[in-house]
């Protein structure tokens, strides 16, 4: 999850530009409405792999 105050952080909207890709995601891991979720605050915190 990226909050709209991190947002402004990416030169590029991570969930189109990221789409179909492999990535590392860094990151807590927090509880929300019951599942596991990873908080993104910084782009270098999302990697794509081959």
């Amino acid at each position: 999850m990226i909050k709209d105050i991190d947002r402004k952080k990416f030169s590029y909207a991570p969930e189109s530009f990221l789409k179909r890709e492999n990535v590392v995601v860094t990151g807590k891991v927090v509880e929300y409405k019951g599942k596991a979720e990873v908080v993104v605050t910084e782009p270098g915190q999302l990697v794509v792999v081959e």
